[in-house]
């Protein structure tokens, strides 16, 4: 895993995982630094044009515009534990202002998915007699 402060020591990092015969390289260290955002994608350019063929992971990367954003700068995947954190708190990525208070473990657990599908802008194949999308109407009602 490339964990650097600047792109030219991720670059050579990931230029030594090439030449080592890594299927991959990964990056961690990312989020704490996601508010330096020329940093962020210096960081990732530099690795992703190091790496070259190599798939490429960014650790900790979970909301939709972060996604996003990696997903632009040549990262093949992302992992992040925030699809569930939100789900926990009873937020939802597209309305995380909206808090829900009272929720069974089953309306939790599709939160998470609802916010999974969010971050991947994937549609998840949920059988529709078992699940259905929580409305805006639903978490703004009085149960917060």
């Amino acid at each position: 895993m490339v964990q650097a402060w600047d792109p030219v020591a991720a670059a050579e990092l990931a230029r030594e995982y090439l030449e080592a015969g890594f299927d991959g390289v990964a990056i961690g260290g990312l989020v704490p630094r996601l508010s330096q955002v020329d940093l962020v994608e210096s960081v990732v350019a530099a690795v992703r044009t190091a790496a070259g063929p190599l798939p490429l992971h960014a650790f900790g990367i979970g909301h939709p515009d972060q996604v996003a954003r990696m997903l632009r700068l040549g990262v093949d995947s992302v992992d992040s534990s925030s699809y569930v954190k939100y789900a926990a708190s009873g937020q939802l990525y597209s309305a995380p202002h909206i808090r829900h208070a009272d929720l069974t473990p089953h309306e939790r657990v599709h939160l998470a998915l609802c916010n999974l599908a969010a971050a991947t802008g994937k549609t998840l194949p949920l059988p529709t007699a078992r699940f259905s999308t929580l409305s805006v109407r639903t978490l703004t009602e009085s149960r917060l």
